[in-house]
């Protein structure tokens, strides 16, 4: 029997499961995954007698390395299972034309499993970042920054460069710079929450701002 690839093999576990032991079986149980990417199965009843090494043989020789080989399966009440069942990282996917519960312990790139936890859409963030100056980041910046009041679009600039800040010069002129910078900000807001009202006193209005369009405003 040829075994599956990494891609195949959760599909592989549920159908294999599936026909040995049913679809609510495997609907009512947990895959885990770990980080080498081998499965085991929790299933959601007190074993059978018999049916842990039956199972557990079956999943072997279907997934080869692909089976978690020292525990390919696992019941409740067995050491460690319930609190796995219970897991609220647990996500229900669809494999196949069956549900199942996925425990995912891969190390990285598990992030797309997760459902979007935000009830708000957050505004888009751009990063102009180089690892030396002179290049033409500020440039790049403010010339995208008008673009986008052209297009009606309201930009906020931060110009987290501490060390050499000088977006405030190429954006703001002076009777149009705010009292305090992004610095004050940072050390104000570690300190106590910066009221609405106080913004103003951090954030100037740009020049850029297209009087029909959108409005560009520093920090």
């Amino acid at each position: 029997m040829s075994h599956p690839l990494f891609d195949d093999s959760l599909l592989a576990m549920v159908e294999t499961l599936e026909g040995l032991a049913g679809k609510k079986f495997v609907e009512d149980g947990t895959v885990l995954r770990d980080a080498s990417g081998r499965l085991s199965f929790i299933s959601n009843r007190l074993t059978e007698g018999a049916e842990l090494d039956v199972l557990g043989k079956a999943l072997v020789e279907r997934l080869g390395p692909y089976a978690r080989h020292d525990r390919p399966i696992s019941f409740r009440g067995s050491p460690g299972s319930d609190s796995l069942l219970e897991s609220e990282e647990r996500v229900p996917i669809q494999v196949g034309d069956t549900f199942c519960n996925l425990l995912d312990r891969r190390i990285v790139g598990a992030g797309w499993l997760d459902a979007h936890a935000s009830a708000f859409p957050l505004p888009p963030r751009v990063v102009f970042a180089t690892l030396k100056g002179g290049v033409g980041r500020s440039t790049a910046l403010t010339v995208a920054a008008a673009e986008f009041a052209r297009r009606g679009r309201n930009i906020l600039v931060v110009d987290l460069d501490l060390e050499a800040p000088g977006l405030g010069d190429l954006l703001l002129e002076e009777d149009r710079a705010p009292e305090f910078g992004a610095i004050d900000y940072l050390v104000e807001n570690g300190l106590k929450q910066i009221s609405d009202s106080a913004l103003s006193d951090f954030v100037g209005t740009s020049g850029l701002t297209d009087p029909h369009g959108g409005r560009v405003d520093v920090l």
